[in-house]
């Protein structure tokens, strides 16, 4: 397994994973997270938490064609399902690291989706 600084994941020719991350603080954990650690858990055979469903307590927008990692609060509703709100008004902008500070989880929005509804079911995966 290679990283290096750059953006992109995939297989080099040698057939051994490459990934890369820019400098952005937001985008290099959210990668971590993403790829990184389900390697290492993966060498090291520990058991992963994984992705879970919470509904979304509040609207805002996606960009088009592009899967969405919003930093999110977690609550529980009065009928105890879990729902999420963004961690900052302006969603996941890479270089909002101290959204970090407030968010629980990561909610994944799929890519054909421009907007998320309140009552929409997401996916997310709960921050360390």
């Amino acid at each position: 397994m290679l990283f290096c600084v750059a953006r992109g994941t995939g297989v080099g020719n040698s057939g051994n994973l490459v990934g890369g991350v820019g400098f952005a603080l937001m985008a290099g954990l959210i990668w971590g997270m993403v790829f990184v650690a389900p390697v290492l858990r993966r060498l090291l055979d520990t058991p992963d938490a994984g992705w879970t469903t919470a509904i979304a307590g509040e609207a805002w927008a996606s960009p088009s064609g592009r899967r969405q990692l919003v930093p999110v609060r977690l609550d529980v509703d009065a009928a105890g399902r879990q729902v999420v709100r963004p961690a900052h008004r302006r969603g996941s902008a890479s270089h909002l690291v101290t959204s970090l500070a407030g968010a629980d989880a990561l909610a994944s929005v799929p890519e054909d989706t421009t907007q998320v509804s309140a009552g929409d079911l997401l996916t997310i995966r709960r921050l360390p």
